[in-house]
C-alpha cells in the first residue's frame, strides 16, 4: 500500500489533479497518519513516507510529527532481531532511509538524516555486490548460486533498493555531505538495471539468471521504472540514455496490466 500511496500522490503532482491525492488523504485521516505497531518489521515503515509528504503539504499537521519521530529512531539492535527485520534486509533501503530523510525535513533535526546514512550503510556493507552492481535480499543470498552457476539477485529486491534510493536523493538537502555516495551508488545500479532489462521491456525475477525463472513479471520491473524516471527527471541520470528503456518497460507493464 505504500508504493501505492506515493504513486498516488505523484500522480496527482504530474497530472494536476487532486483526485489521486484525496484518496491518500483519506486513508491517512483514517489512520491518524500515524505508524503501524510493529516497530522494528522492514513492510511497516515505507507507510511513514506518504503520511509525512502530506504532513509537509499541510501547515496544521506538524502536531502528528512526535508519534512518528518515537516510532522511526529504532532502539539499540536486539538479540531478537532477525534477518528480516531491520538492517540485514536489502528492502530496507526503500523502507526507512527515505522517511527518515522526509522527518529530518519535517522537523529541522538533521540526526535523522545521520540515522538514515547508518541504516543504509550497514545494508549497503552487507549486501551490495560491488562485481555486480545489484542487491542480495538478505544474507542467505550472499553466497547462493543458481543451476547455472549464476548468483541470486531477486529483482523485487533490487528494485526496491533502487526506487528507495530515488526517493532519498529526492529527500535529501542538495549539499547533504553523504548525498553523492548515494548518487554514485544510484549511477553504478543504473549500468546494471539497463543491462538486465530483457527484450519483452520487462527485468526477470533474477536479474543475474533470466533463465533461472523465466518468466516476465510487473513488481521489480515497475519500481525499476520509477528510478529510472526519476533519474531521468532530476538529472541524475541522462534522459537519452534511459528512456528508451523506461518506454520499453512502460509498454510492458502496461500491456500486462490491461490482460
Amino acid at each position: 500500500m505504500a508504493a501505492l500511496y506515493d504513486g498516488l500522490i505523484d500522480a496527482s503532482l504530474v497530472t494536476g489533479d487532486p483526485k489521486y491525492l484525496a484518496t491518500v488523504v483519506r486513508a491517512g485521516r483514517q489512520e491518524g497518519l500515524q505508524p503501524v505497531p510493529r516497530v522494528y518489521l522492514v513492510d511497516d515503515r515505507p507507510m511513514e513516507h506518504a503520511w509525512l509528504r502530506i504532513i509537509l503539504m499541510d501547515p496544521e499537521a506538524p502536531v502528528l510529527l512526535q508519534t512518528l519521530q518515537d516510532r522511526l529512531t529504532p532502539a539499540p539492535d536486539a538479540p531478537d532481531v532477525t534477518y528480516g527485520d531491520r538492517r540485514t534486509f536489502g528492502d530496507r533501503v526503500r523502507m526507512a532511509p527515505p522517511a527518515l530523510a522526509l522527518l529530518a525535513r519535517a522537523t529541522r533535526d538533521q540526526r535523522y538524516l545521520q540515522l538514515a546514512d547508518a541504516e543504509f550503510k550497514a545494508a549497503y556493507d552487507a549486501l551490495f555486490d560491488r562485481e555486480a552492481k545489484l542487491v542480495y535480499c538478505d544474507a542467505r543470498f550472499v553466497d547462493m548460486r543458481t543451476p547455472n552457476g549464476r548468483k541470486v539477485f531477486w529483482s523485487p529486491c533490487s528494485g526496491w533498493v533502487y526506487a528507495g534510493l530515488a526517493l532519498l536523493l529526492d529527500a535529501l538537502p542538495n549539499r547533504y555531505p553523504t548525498r553523492e555516495l548515494y548518487a554514485r551508488v544510484f549511477r553504478q545500479m543504473t549500468d546494471a538495471v539497463l543491462a538486465t532489462q530483457q527484450p519483452d521491456g520487462f527485468w526477470y525475477p533474477n536479474l543475474a539468471d533470466p533463465k533461472h525463472v523465466p518468466i516476465n513479471e510487473t513488481s521489480g520491473s515497475a519500481l525499476f521504472l520509477v528510478g529510472l524516471a526519476s533519474g531521468a527527471r532530476s538529472g541524475l541520470l541522462e534522459r537519452a540514455t534511459v528512456w528508451p528503456a523506461v518506454e520499453r518497460g512502460w509498454r510492458a507493464v502496461a500491456a500486462r496490466k490491461k490482460k
